[in-house]
């Protein structure tokens, strides 16, 4: 596990803590599912008669069943639709897609971490979806009722060594996509560990880690 953890205290996107691309897709896996929870019992979530979440492999085909079940009188192209899928860069697959029905606002949403790079292939997905949507009649519309503000799953550890708080945070940057960062406040209580500064910050990976499997039990990983 890396980590490039820049100071005592900050906010960062998964990419940039985790380099090991195993340890970043699990992380991320995890920080979907508790967004995805959380967004399935916000208010944007209400009068939903069913929340398609991307399954991430067969996306495109599982997304196809979802809109096939909820396009309200119109038949679907499926043909045409996956081979708009087959071109790069064409249409995307949503993290979210709520249906409400033909008289209900429904809505979609990109779920990535906060750094420049995710939030613009983010902003891209939430467009090429938009460009689906055009091409076969759908009404889906970029997400602006889920709008989550508060920091989630804090946690404060105490050691001989330092003392560390962590959580994480999500809010929404722009219609349809909703951005998230792990942040950390870091105090070291003895100066000279100044120079074990490397072994915190893979210290603090791991907390993270170990507080989004189990934020209601976060413990420090044997530095007392």
């Amino acid at each position: 596990m890396g980590a490039k953890f820049k100071g005592k205290s900050g906010c960062s996107a998964p990419s940039e803590i985790y380099d090991d691309p195993a340890d970043l897709k699990a992380i991320s896996d995890q920080i979907e599912q508790i967004i995805v929870a959380d967004f399935r019992m916000s208010k944007a979530a209400l009068g939903a008669i069913e929340i398609f979440v991307d399954p991430g492999a067969n996306g495109p085909n599982t997304l196809m069943d979802f809109l096939g079940r909820h396009s309200f009188g119109k038949v679907i192209d499926r043909r045409k639709m996956a081979a708009g899928f087959a071109i790069p860069g064409n249409y995307a697959v949503p993290d979210i897609v709520s249906s409400r029905g033909a008289l209900g606002k429904s809505e979609h949403y990109e779920i990535k971490g906060n750094s420049a790079r995710a939030r613009g292939e983010g902003l891209a997905q939430v467009v090429q979806f938009a460009k689906l949507n055009h091409d076969f009649d759908l009404l889906y519309f970029p997400g602006d009722e889920y709008d989550p503000i508060a920091s989630r799953f804090f946690n404060r550890i105490e050691t001989g060594m330092y003392s560390v708080e962590i959580e994480l945070k999500w809010f929404r940057d722009s219609p349809g996509l909703i951005l998230h960062e792990l942040c950390y406040k870091l105090k070291f209580k003895d100066p000279k560990m100044e120079a074990t500064k490397f072994m915190i910050a893979l210290v603090l990976a791991f907390l993270f880690a170990r507080m989004l499997k189990n934020p209601g039990g976060l413990t420090a990983p044997g530095f007392t």
